[in-house]
C-alpha cells in the first residue's frame, strides 16, 4: 500500500505552493486581462448601440427634412402653377378685351366707311341726276316746242 512519509508531504506542500504561485503569477493577470477585455467589449458594444441609435435618429431626421423639402417644393410648384394659371387667365382676358376692342374699332371703321360711301354714292347720284336732267331737260324742252 501507500505509505505516507515526508516526501509526500513535501510534494503536497510544494504542489500547493506551486498552485498558489501559479495563481498569483499567471491566472490572476490572465483573469484581469480577460475581465478588462470583457469590459472593453461591453463598452464597444454600448458605443456601437449608441452609434446605431444616433444613426437611426439621423436617418429619421434626414427623412423628415427630405419630406419637409418635398412638401415645400410641392407647395411651391402648386403655387407657381396656380400663379401661371392666373397669369394665363389674365393674359387671355386681356387678349379677349383687345380682340373685342379691335372688333369694335373695325365695326366703327366699317360703319364710318359705309356712311362715307353712302354719302359719296348719294353725292354722285345727285351729280348724275343733275347731269341727266341737264341733258334730258333741253331735249324735253325741244320736244315740247315741236
Amino acid at each position: 500500500m501507500l505509505e505516507i512519509n515526508g516526501t509526500i508531504i513535501v510534494f503536497a506542500l510544494s504542489f500547493i505552493i506551486f498552485v498558489f504561485l501559479l495563481d498569483k503569477a499567471l491566472w490572476q493577470p490572465v483573469r484581469r486581462l480577460k475581465e478588462a477585455r470583457a469590459e472593453e467589449l461591453a463598452l464597444e458594444i454600448q458605443n456601437a448601440l449608441k452609434a446605431e441609435q444616433r444613426t437611426k435618429d439621423l436617418i429619421e431626421q434626414v427623412d423628415c427634412e427630405v419630406n419637409s423639402i418635398k412638401n415645400s417644393e410641392h407647395k411651391a410648384i402648386e403655387s407657381l402653377f396656380a400663379e401661371s394659371k392666373l397669369e394665363e387667365a389674365k393674359q387671355e382676358k386681356a387678349l379677349k378685351q383687345e380682340l373685342e376692342n379691335l372688333k369694335t374699332k373695325a365695326y366703327q371703321d366699317l360703319k364710318a366707311d359705309n356712311v362715307s360711301s353712302v354719302a359719296f354714292i348719294e353725292e354722285k347720284s345727285l351729280e348724275l341726276a343733275h347731269l341727266i336732267v341737264s341733258k334730258v331737260a333741253p331735249e324735253l324742252r325741244e320736244g315740247a316746242k315741236v
